[in-house]
């Protein structure tokens, strides 16, 4: 009889159909995961990071040098490699002078199809995706069985953030893979320890090293994790596990080694362990230095509450629920149960959780994928205490709400799934006054803008754009008003005043990146006309003074004083502003 599954279905189906029907349901949800991703990978233009990412694992491929982005780990490689056969090209002088973000728009948006290369590089984060989903239902199948699986692929499959991040080229994602590649590999090797195993979850350690350097917390935490095996751990001699556990540093060494050029001498710019520990330096002196974020109506660099607000804003309602359902229904089923491998999960999500909390680093829910794809895991257990209790059927509804509830959510999102937020946020829409940057606008709506404006008839628009994509690629005729990064080829050109519409991320709005305060505070106040996506807002400033004066003061912040002289004459004041210097676009 397969455990797991009510008594009534083991005695209609035979075991070898049952495996049948769990294979082809996994599938189907795996199906349902990848169609929600590509939708999501054509909807969005591309996102900040995402050039950085992509050039920087093409120079790796080319050239095994790491002079594009040495914060990144050499298994960005991945992104480029649906790339070897194009004719794509970057000059080593632009390679070694140019910002990552630079150089990455110099090599995608100089190519013949920048979409279509776009598009390959995310396909390759598809593909990781789905093999997490499946990972995951192969590690709460070994703790739960089958009925476990299904629920834990079917929370993976349907986790908005989950979706949204796997669907843009990011090593965020790429690190919720190899954690759970990492931890699939252990819990193999601690079931049934061989010197085979113990090579792999080396292997394993070693390719979550050189994805992202955050995957170092794997090796605390590994070891904060041996004591939730701790009935396996005594049936061998501690001799041989230390045995297996030197092999196993061993094949991580050995992977971080190839992985950083294979060098044996100390032959620049790219050598295996001090290239790696220079990356490591960088990332942490950015760590250390913080960065602008948004939280309920503030910048600021660090904010210690961040991850807190990005639990509870970002999460959807039915997985918080279910985590609890989860945690309730799972503590008193042993004396010890906070002592098998079972809480190894949720532990290790607690690890990186708290590494969240304690960081300076407050960019996004980005930094918290592991712990939606690792409590996925834990709360499959759910799946098998439901179906053997007896008068629990309340909470068995319950769950199969909850269930329907996040499918019904990702469904709607789509394909808006970076933008998620919960009804606490009072969803997308409301999330602007609570959190920005990567949680709600990563430069994704710059395609739908070009949209939005042919459904309305708009013609031109001054565009405050964060991103690293020319509006002119998607044929938006635009004045550009700062914060853009990179990409403005337009000069100084003005809209006609005829009809001038204003178009701001919400990133703008929130004045994240710029050193004047509330800079479009202004804007509170008129409501916008349109939207495109969730994160660039739409409003009517034809013949507002008061609007172009607003306008002219954030040109002076940037030195574009040609500009600024023109806000000021629309805004009925002729003369140049004052200390007139050159514009530097001019």
């Amino acid at each position: 009889m397969t455990r797991n599954l009510p008594t009534w279905l083991n005695g209609i189906i035979d075991p070898t159909r049952q495996r049948a029907l769990l294979t082809v349901a996994t599938s189907l949800l795996v199906v349902a995961f990848l169609a929600q991703g590509f939708s999501a990978a054509v909807g969005n233009s591309m996102c900040n990071d995402e050039s950085k990412h992509i050039v920087t694992g093409w120079w790796l491929l080319q050239h095994r040098e790491a002079c594009l982005g040495i914060d990144n780990s050499p298994l960005t490689a991945v992104f480029a490699l649906p790339l070897l056969g194009d004719q794509l090209s970057l000059p080593r002088d632009a390679a070694e002078t140019l910002n990552p973000h630079e150089a990455g728009y110099q090599l995608i948006f100089t190519a013949p199809d920048p979409e279509w290369i776009l598009l390959r590089a995310r396909a390759v984060m598809l593909l990781l995706g789905a093999c997490t989903v499946l990972l995951a239902g192969m590690l709460s199948r070994r703790l739960f069985g089958p009925a476990g699986q299904l629920l834990t692929v079917c929370l993976v499959a349907f986790d908005p953030n989950l979706i949204a991040h796997f669907s843009v080229v990011s090593t965020d994602a790429l690190l919720v893979f190899t954690t759970i590649l990492y931890v699939v590999a252990l819990d193999g090797f601690l079931r049934t320890p061989t010197r085979r195993g113990a090579a792999g979850v080396g292997i394993c350690l070693g390719i979550a090293l050189i994805a992202k350097y955050t995957s170092l917390v794997l090796l605390p935490a590994t070891g904060l994790l041996l004591p939730f095996y701790l009935e396996r751990l005594r049936k061998r001699p501690v001799k041989q596990w230390g045995v297996d556990g030197c092999l196993a540093l061993v094949a991580a060494l050995a992977v971080v080694w190839v992985g950083y050029g294979a060098h044996i001498t100390t032959a620049p710019p790219f050598l295996p362990i001090p290239g790696f520990l220079a990356g490591l330096g960088r990332v942490r002196s950015l760590a250390a230095h913080g960065m602008p974020s948004y939280l309920c109506g503030q910048v600021s660099t660090s904010w210690r509450s961040y991850f807190l607000y990005v639990l509870a804003l970002k999460t959807p309602v039915p997985l918080l629920l279910l985590w609890g359902i989860a945690v309730v229904a799972g503590a008193p089923g042993t004396r010890r149960a906070f002592l098998v491998p079972t809480f190894s999960v949720p532990a290790l999500a607690a690890v990186f959780y708290t590494i969240c909390l304690a960081s300076d680093l407050n960019l996004g829910v980005r930094h918290m994928l592991p712990c939606y794809a690792l409590m996925a895991i834990f709360t499959g257990g759910l799946a098998p205490w439901l179906v053997e209790a007896k008068r629990r059927s309340p909470v068995r509804a319950l769950t199969g709400v909850l269930v329907l509830w996040l499918a019904g959510e990702a469904m709607w999102m789509g394909p808006h799934h970076l933008a998620y937020f919960n009804q606490f946020a009072g969803g997308p829409t409301g999330a602007i006054r609570y959190l920005g940057d990567s949680n709600l606008d990563w430069g994704q709506d710059l395609k739908r803008l070009r949209t939005v404006m042919d459904e309305n008839g708009f013609e031109e628009a001054i565009v405050a754009y964060l991103g690293n994509t020319d509006p002119a690629f998607y044929g938006i005729t635009y004045q550009c008003l700062p914060v853009m990064f990179y990409g403005s080829t337009n000069g100084d050109r003005v809209v006609s005043p005829q009809r001038e519409i204003l178009a701001v991320s919400t990133s703008n709005l929130q004045g994240i990146h710029y050193d004047r305060p509330d800079p479009f505070a202004w804007l509170t106040e008129r409501p916008p006309i349109a939207r495109a996506g969730y994160s660039i807002y739409l409003y009517d400033i034809t013949g507002d003074a008061a609007a172009h004066r607003e306008l002219a003061g954030i040109y002076a912040q940037f030195g574009m004083h040609g500009l600024q002289a023109r806000e000021l004459a629309k805004a009925g004041h002729p003369g140049r502003a004052r200390n007139p210097r050159p514009s530097p676009l001019d």
